[in-house]
């Protein structure tokens, strides 16, 4: 599949992200993030302007789940 998983299981996987504002995106676990805390995402530029404006930097209160 050429994904570096990085001993992530979920590799692979589509989850679903919701910002605070409501804004949800449908995206699929490329990697495990290693500066990342256990729960935190780390998305690509283009996932991430669907969420948020890419001002803000670091988007807080955002919840997934697996799909």
């Amino acid at each position: 599949s050429g994904l570096q998983t990085n001993g992530n299981p979920i590799c692979g996987r589509q989850i679903q992200a919701t910002a605070p504002g409501g804004k949800t995106i449908t995206v699929t676990v490329e990697d495990k993030c290693a500066g990342c805390a256990q729960f935190d995402l780390g998305m690509s530029p283009a996932a991430f302007d669907q969420l948020a404006d890419p001002r803000v930097g670091r988007l807080h209160g955002v919840t997934w789940h697996l799909l």
